[in-house]
């Protein structure tokens, strides 16, 4: 059973090449559902690749980076205690 997925020119294109770069080193034409079956099943049996590659937080962050996330807490003027902050965040009163 086949199913058709759309993918952008730009990919087509790295398709094709891939299968060329295949067709090489192999000495055979791989068709390119072959490869792309390849790549599914490579991308599941790597899915923490698979998961940095699509999260747009690029860890580790760099040094300047860090800095910034750690320039973004303000101070409001607002006295706050933990019990207050589990109460608002976790709607649990003292649990001790």
């Amino acid at each position: 059973m086949s199913t058709s997925v759309k993918i952008s020119s730009e990919s087509k294109k790295r398709l094709e090449q891939l299968q060329a770069m295949l067709t090489l080193k192999l000495g055979r034409k791989i068709p390119q559902h072959e490869i792309l079956d390849a790549l599914i099943k490579l991308g599941t049996s790597n899915i923490d690749d698979l998961i940095k590659y699509f999260s747009k937080l690029k860890l580790p962050l760099s040094s300047s980076e860090i800095r910034k996330v750690l320039s973004l807490p303000s101070d409001w003027g607002v006295r706050t205690s933990e019990k207050e902050i589990d109460k608002v965040v976790y709607d649990v009163e003292d649990q001790i």
